[in-house]
């Protein structure tokens, strides 16, 4: 929970002499609309701290844990690489370029924030600042919520089913490309585990599917022309990472590069909004619908292609959270 528009909370005992270090921020990465995610921020000297700046813009907001500790909320950003600085009464301490604004567009994380009905949830919440919670008004379509899953280092997760149960954000706006990255730990290797997807129903658009044990990227007029990238094992944890731009993409499994040979000429740009779903597809490319048999606790999405350095940065601190390899 957020406390106060530019609001920080000292611990008490005085301030510092000397101005504080700052010596990293986790994550170190955010969204550019202002993302909710709690930043913590690590350095020395923090007590009595009477500011935080992101690019010299304060903070949302932020709490002084401990000397040696600030929560922060970031504020909304271009693009770009920012400082991070934190000020006491000694004077300003610098992070130098320590926090980047990404175009986030879905930061859809299972956990405290999550909207459940009973035991499913009916949505799941998006932290990227811009409302995109992937939701289920269907009860018997909701996945189950996990409160701490052993998988995931004893965080939550969403515990599709693999025979109805999916979650979908309105429309999004893809058209400039986007880099996805997906945590998936599946129970059954079925026909059409269904990582995520963003979808034109009437083509059945769907970005990466795990087909028989095989994982698969498709075309966006349905499953012709898809990308075969090796077997995928059942009760085995995966961050998947997909980058589309126009209709080249590349394609990243457990921190390593996969090797394409078709994609890149086969894969249509998206044209349009579209929704993107989380646990299954309702696009006729499959001659119906299609849902994932497994456990997710992440799907984050950002428009465009992302650089390789933005792209270990996020995939760093994911694998970090929930420790999938």
């Amino acid at each position: 929970m957020r406390l106060g528009l530019g609001l920080g909370i000292g611990l008490s005992g005085g301030s510092s002499a000397t101005p504080p270090t700052v010596t990293s921020i986790s994550p170190e990465f955010g969204s550019t609309a202002g993302d909710v995610f709690p930043h913590v921020i690590t350095g020395t000297g923090f007590t009595g701290a009477s500011a935080v700046t992101f690019g010299g813009t304060n903070a949302a907001s932020f709490v002084v844990d401990s000397a040696t500790q600030i929560t922060a909320y970031v504020p909304a950003k271009a693009a770009g690489t920012y400082d991070v600085v934190v000020t006491n009464a000694g004077g300003p301490g610098t992070l130098a370029s320590g926090y980047e604004a990404i175009a986030i567009v879905l930061w859809r994380m299972t956990g405290a924030d999550s909207t459940l009905n009973g035991s499913n949830i009916s949505a799941d919440y998006d932290y990227s600042g811009n409302a995109n919670h992937p939701a289920q008004g269907t009860a018997s379509l909701q996945p189950a919520y996990t409160s701490s899953d052993s998988a995931f280092a004893n965080l939550p997760s969403a515990d599709f089913d693999g025979t109805d149960d999916l979650l979908s954000t309105g429309n999004v706006n893809l058209t400039s490309g986007y880099t996805a990255f997906a945590v998936w730990r599946f129970d059954v290797l079925k026909n059409f585990n269904v990582l995520w997807a963003t979808e034109n129903v009437s083509a059945g658009h769907v970005t990466y599917v795990q087909l028989a044990g095989s994982l698969q990227v498709r075309n966006h007029a349905g499953v012709s022309g898809g990308e075969n990238l090796g077997l995928i094992a059942a009760n085995t944890k995966y961050l998947f990472v997909q980058k589309h731009s126009g209709s080249t993409v590349s394609v990243r499994l457990n921190g390593a590069d996969v090797a394409l040979t078709n994609a890149g000429s086969t894969l249509a740009n998206l044209a349009g909004s579209y929704p993107i779903r989380v646990g299954g597809t309702l696009g006729s490319g499959f001659g119906g619908l299609a849902y994932s048999n497994g456990r997710s606790p992440i799907l984050l999405v950002a428009q465009g292609a992302l650089s390789g350095a933005q792209i270990t940065k996020i995939e760093t601190w994911i694998n970090s959270r929930y420790g999938v390899y």
